[in-house]
């Protein structure tokens, strides 16, 4: 991604344009690859990037199998991976949680029974809270080193993510539980309300016995008060990722995102892709591309929406409102609309904000 002694494969329209591009700019063997690439995927500009060469590459969100080289990464995310589905199917059954009892114990404040009540059943439930914003730290973990295993390598970005296929799954695979995490908890109004009122029996009770320490609960607080607490986790991850590592250039990281958009776009859009996706795998790749735009969005100056973006955000809208399920759809426009950082800029044109009325 980074030195341009590296033999390079690209199909004749790519070879054709990075020609083109060497000419008008007089550019010395010496260039880096990125910078040309970059360059070339940073041509047109509208919304609309009609002369962005497609990425063929098709990942295999369901069966990478890793390699050796991967093998210990891979593992590691697994096991988080295999909490986060435990913990997904938990935060769906969670329904209306202590609502009942807590609704009895404000009702009767001077009922000691109605208040032990309420709080013996939402220790159990807070202790469940707990697991969810303890699997957030887990991922704020894991991320930075996916990232470095995508992000780092001498290929160009595609061949990158073709390379590493195992360890670019477990990331698209964390993308996905936390937009379909986040989807199902700003839903469910009884986590935030029950977590609020054991907080608030601890403030009142110091010297009580509870199940987290007073400290902790306040930091729980803070995350479930964000509507999208596991995209922010992986929002979090990212930019520290890329503050922490100076040394790599900016434009590895946003190269690599944009490409994993362009590769989803390939997977879905393509009628020759659509028999090797199964509908739960095309759902996947859909919010796969949804989440990494809203990571390139936060750690690009300039933003996934302005006329320079290498991401076609014209066509994702139109893929998105074409290809999924109403109810999908919304959601997913709503997490590109609410969830990034830049969409509001002066810099994003107008066409493209009319895109989210």
């Amino acid at each position: 991604m980074v030195h341009c002694n590296i033999p390079l494969k690209f199909n004749t329209v790519t070879e054709s344009v990075i020609s083109q591009f060497y000419l008008q700019h007089d550019m010395k063997s010496g260039s880096s690859c990125a910078e040309v690439v970059r360059s070339v995927l940073l041509a047109s500009c509208d919304g609309s990037r009609t002369n962005l060469p497609d990425v063929n590459v098709f990942l295999d969100f369901e069966h990478a199998v890793p390699s050796e080289s991967e093998l210990q990464i891979y593992t590691f995310a697994e096991k988080i991976l295999e909490q986060a589905d435990v913990l997904l199917e938990d935060v769906k059954h969670y329904s209306a949680g202590a609502s009942t009892e807590i609704r009895i114990a404000i009702q009767q404040p001077n009922n000691k029974d109605a208040q032990r009540g309420a709080l013996d059943i939402l220790s159990k439930l807070v202790m469940q809270i707990r697991a969810y914003y303890d699997l957030s730290q887990r991922i704020e973990q894991i991320i930075p080193l996916l990232l470095w295993d995508l992000c780092s390598g001498p290929l160009p970005p595609a061949e990158q993510l073709d390379t590493l296929q195992a360890t670019c799954r477990q990331f698209a695979r964390l993308i996905d539980f936390a937009l379909l995490f986040d989807t199902v908890k700003m839903c469910t109004p009884a986590l935030q309300n029950d977590f609020s009122f054991y907080r608030r029996a601890m403030s009142r009770e110091s010297d009580g016995q509870f199940a987290i320490p007073l400290e902790l609960a306040n930091t729980i607080s803070l995350f479930l008060a964000c509507p999208t607490p596991m995209l922010s986790a992986l929002i979090t991850a990212t930019t520290n990722f890329v503050a922490s590592n100076s040394d790599l250039p900016v434009a590895n990281t946003t190269d690599t995102l944009a490409t994993v958009v362009q590769v989803c776009r390939f997977m879905v859009e393509k009628e020759e892709n659509w028999e090797r996706l199964s509908d739960q795998n095309f759902s996947f790749t859909m919010r796969v591309m949804v989440g990494a735009i809203i990571l390139y969005d936060h750690i690009d100056g300039t933003g996934a929406f302005c006329k320079d973006s290498p991401i076609d955000i014209r066509s994702v809208v139109e893929l998105i409102k074409t290809q999924s399920r109403n109810e999908e759809a919304e959601s997913l426009l709503s997490a590109l609309r609410y969830t990034t950082k830049h969409l509001s800029d002066g810099s994003t044109p107008k066409s493209v904000r009319a895109l989210f009325p």
